[in-house]
This record gives structure tokens, C-alpha cells and sequence, in this order.
């Protein structure tokens, strides 16, 4: 049974990529549909005897993806399993991909503005910033108020790393603008309702140079080494303190990986992350807990390396209460292959489950 659920996760992973990724492709092209319906209404005649010679000199539409904040890095290495160059230009690393459909540009520049373009966007664009509180918001509304402002802007798509508690103040007000086609936002937010907003997933901890994992380096069929493991942050007064405590039973046994810390790190060593990958890729299960806010990177680097993660089903104080299917409400619409738990006194019951 083990061996199928994991299984099960991987291609899970894989396929939720590509929804995603349509999902984008899909609002573009109802638009572009949409101008050429209105073109061929008012000049049938004329549109018919040019149909021919104009099929032989369609092109591909470009799509300019700026990312200021590294929040595009798991559209762009993971999903699209594009990639970087190793060394910026004038600041900025600078990355193609051409597909059926598109010809995507990816211009990465953490906390670069406007005035260091290489060179200015025209036609579709995509946006990548941060609007997570209003440390940074300002900085996202720079780049806003500078691309829509450009004379040949045709389409702009925002994916925007949204407000652990769901106000979305700064988002609010750019929605007035129609070429603001579609927005991508991470975190549960009652914003989002699946014509023009969608919740985009929070991803992996691509600013920590997590990896992109191959399948072809992935064997799914062999039975893992331990049941679950959690290495992480135990923050005070919280439900990880809860977890700590559950899994002192099991502790000194081989059937679980656990390691803690109290406080966070924002980069982690060489050593913890082979160690933390390492766990990853040998367990059935990842225990995520929440942290800061419900969402966490543990979740989505767990089922990279194809291991189920288990998830608590608890709202953090002041973060999207009310929401319908908040925490992981992108998840569940999907059925993605994850476990929920209540609290971690259920953690027992589960972990004796996937022991049998």
C-alpha cells in the first residue's frame, strides 16, 4: 500500500504542474479568441481570402515573465523545468523557453526596479512580485504602475505572493484595470474565484536552491526506509510543540526521522539540506505542521521527492478565517493525494497505519 501511495503522489505532482500552467495558457488565449471573433465580424469577406496567405506567417506569441522577488523560480524550474544561467546580466538572469504555443522570456531580478531594465516589455506580459505585507508591497506596486503605464502593453498576468491573512489591500486596487488578465495568488484568499484570480500553489523554497526533481531520478517502486520524518523549526506556544511531544514515543526508534530546532534559518547549510532531502526522499510520510502561516514549503518538497505529506487541518488565528476550504483549498479541490489531521494526537493512529 505504501509503495502505491507514493506513487500515486509523484504523478500527482507532475499533473498538478500542468493544470496550472493551462490554467494561464487558457485565460490568454480567451482573450486573443475573443479579438480575433471580433476582427473576423467586421471583415468576413476580407479575412476569408486572406486566411491562406496569413496562415503561412503566423507567429508565436511572446510572453516576457519579470520576477523580482524569486517567486516565479518554481513556475520557471519547476513546472516548466526550464533553466538559469549561472551568472546575472547587469543583474538580471536571463533565461528561453519555446514552446507550441509560446515564446517565454524569464528575467529574474531580486529587488531590481524598473529603471534597470535591460530593455522595456511590449505585448504579453507576466509579473512575478511580492505583496506579502506592506514592507514589500511598495515595491511590487512600483513595477504595477510602471508596466501599465507602457503604450504597448497588449495582456498582463500578476503572480503575486498574497497576504498570509488574506487582505490583499494592494492587489484590490489594480484589479480595475482590464488588461490585468489574469492573477496568480499564493495563500488562501477569498479573492480568488477561478474566472480571473486562481490560488497559485506556494511552491518549494526555490530561493533556498531546493532542487528539481527528475522522475527518471526517482524509484517509486522501492519500499522506503522510514515511515515519517519531521525536521524543522519548533516554534513557541504552538502546535509543533504538540508534535514534538507525540513523536517522543517513537523517537529513539528507526522508523521515523525527526530533528528540531528553535529558531528559523533563512539559508540552510550544505549538511541540513542533504540531511532534510534526504529524509524527504526516504519516507512515506512528511509531517507538516503549520508555522507562520497554514501553507508551507515542506508540503510541496515533499511530494517533489514523492513522499505523502500529512497536513494539519487548522487555520492559524487571523490568516483567511472564513475562507470555504482554507488551509490547502487548492489542494482539496484537486484531491491531491495528502493526509490531514486535526491535531497531532491523531499522529498514532496514522503512523501505526502505514507501519502494518
Amino acid at each position: 500500500m505504501r509503495i502505491k501511495r507514493t506513487a500515486a503522489v509523484f504523478c500527482m505532482c507532475i499533473g498538478y504542474g500542468l493544470v496550472s500552467l493551462f490554467s494561464a495558457y487558457t485565460m490568454i488565449q480567451k482573450h486573443e479568441t475573443k479579438r480575433k471573433s471580433d476582427l473576423h465580424s467586421a471583415d468576413l469577406p476580407n479575412f476569408q481570402q486572406k486566411e491562406n496567405s496569413q496562415a503561412d506567417n503566423i507567429t508565436i506569441p511572446k510572453l516576457e515573465i519579470i520576477d523580482t522577488s524569486g517567486i516565479g523560480m518554481y513556475l520557471w524550474k519547476h513546472i516548466l523545468m526550464a533553466d538559469l544561467p549561472d551568472y546575472p546580466n547587469e543583474g538580471w538572469y536571463q533565461s528561453r523557453l519555446t514552446t507550441s504555443k509560446f515564446n517565454l522570456r524569464y528575467n529574474l531580478g531580486n529587488g531590481l526596479t524598473p529603471s534597470q531594465l535591460l530593455e522595456e516589455p511590449s505585448g504579453n506580459v507576466m509579473l512575478a512580485l511580492n505583496g506579502r505585507d506592506k514592507s514589500v508591497s511598495s515595491h511590487a506596486e512600483l513595477w504595477l504602475d510602471y508596466i501599465l503605464k507602457m503604450p504597448h502593453l497588449k495582456n498582463l498576468g500578476l503572480l503575486l505572493l498574497g497576504d498570509e491573512s488574506c487582505h490583499n489591500t494592494m492587489l484590490k486596487k489594480y484589479l480595475k484595470h482590464e488588461v490585468l488578465r489574469v492573477v496568480f495568488l499564493v495563500y488562501d484568499s477569498p479573492l480568488v474565484d477561478n474566472i480571473r484570480i486562481f490560488q497559485w500553489p506556494l511552491g518549494v523554497a526555490s530561493y533556498r536552491n531546493f532542487p528539481s526533481v527528475k522522475s527518471e531520478t526517482l524509484d517509486i517502486e522501492k519500499e522506503r526506509s522510514y515511515i515519517c520524518n519531521f525536521i524543522g523549526t519548533v516554534y513557541a506556544n504552538s502546535s509543533r510543540e504538540t508534535l514534538k511531544s507525540e513523536t517522543g514515543f517513537m523517537k529513539n526508534g528507526s522508523k521515523c526521522i525527526f530533528k528540531y530546532r528553535e529558531s528559523w534559518l533563512t539559508e540552510e547549510s550544505a549538511k541540513s539540506s542533504v540531511t532534510y532531502q534526504h529524509a524527504l526522499l526516504n519516507s512515506d510520510l512528511t509531517l507538516s505542521p503549520v508555522g507562520k502561516n497554514s501553507e508551507c514549503y515542506r508540503t510541496y518538497e515533499a511530494l517533489e521527492y514523492g513522499s505523502i505529506p500529512v497536513i494539519e487541518n487548522q487555520v492559524q488565528p487571523n490568516s483567511c478565517e472564513g475562507t470555504k476550504l482554507a488551509p490547502y483549498s487548492l489542494l482539496k479541490q484537486h484531491s491531491a493525494p495528502v493526509l490531514y489531521v486535526q491535531n497531532w494526537k491523531q499522529l498514532k493512529s496514522v503512523i501505526d497505519t502505514f507501519s502494518t
